[in-house]
């Protein structure tokens, strides 16, 4: 059947209906691809965490007890739960890497590899959060900024941010309800039967919203940055000074036992 020729409101209908599907369809495209971007930089970050543990759980060895590793994390400002429960996540590894610092007395090898462990351990932390510049696998003339926490934490708010507009601004009942508001013959069938769009358009927009992204989903851990080592030294080793007055036998069958491990 002949529908008679196009008219303006025709083009411009069909207009309009191309741009909302071009908003429905390609913000969400846009955000899979962020999406996909920070999964890969996850994953490159995930790669750090093995190497958190075994500092974190070399330090926990070195400092006897969980509650003196409390107090040494307390002494310099930072909350010790999370890099406690790094060292418990740590399989043993550290056994086959760690090394005792020398030094002609127990207490001072003692002292010594503790300081050097947790130097070791606030690099690995720094790199962790804030990344460091490497020489670019793809061009090695330029560096590039390594995956870190607080840029996969800030693209997971931003796309966060983004599904939340991308579902209030592209609801798919929208289009739908633009749709039938061209056919005045069945909005006048609708307002006769009562079969409005009302309880379907909420289960659409429902169904087809866009889920936000779990961060806890990415396996990465949160820490809180620690200070250097040149910073606190002087602190640490008044407080290590401390520990050793009152556990100088635990401290001396400690190193003795790393010593004999190392030898083997």
């Amino acid at each position: 059947m002949d529908k008679g020729p196009r008219t303006l409101v025709d083009d411009l209908a069909e207009e309009t209906l191309a741009e909302m599907a071009d908003t429905f369809f390609g913000s969400r495209v846009e955000i899979e691809r962020v999406l996909s971007k920070l999964a890969e930089l996850a994953g490159e970050l995930r790669e750090r965490l093995p190497h958190l543990r075994r500092s974190a759980a070399a330090l926990r060895y070195l400092l006897l007890d969980r509650a003196t590793t409390e107090s040494f994390y307390d002494n310099i400002g930072v909350l010790a739960e999370p890099y406690l429960q790094l060292a418990e996540q740590d399989p043993g590894e550290w056994r086959h890497v760690f090394k005792p610092s020398f030094a002609l007395t127990s207490k001072g090898r003692w002292t010594k590899s503790v300081l050097e462990t947790y130097g070791i351990l606030q690099s690995e932390v720094e790199v962790y959060l804030h990344g460091r510049y490497e020489p670019d696998s793809k061009d090695p003339r330029r560096k590039r900024l390594t995956a870190n926490y607080n840029q996969v934490r800030e693209l997971a708010d931003a796309s966060n941010r983004s599904i939340e507009q991308a579902n209030k601004e592209g609801r798919p009942s929208d289009v739908m309800c633009y749709m039938r508001s061209l056919d005045p013959l069945e909005q006048e069938k609708e307002r006769c039967t009562g079969a409005t769009l009302e309880g379907y358009s909420q289960h659409l927009d429902e169904s087809m919203a866009m889920a936000p992204l779990d961060f806890d989903s990415l396996g990465l851990v949160t820490v809180q940055g620690l200070p250097r080592l040149d910073v606190v030294r002087g602190r640490l080793e008044a407080f290590l000074a401390s520990v050793h007055r009152e556990h100088a036998k635990e401290i001396h069958e400690l190193m003795r036992r790393l010593r004999t491990r190392g030898s083997h």
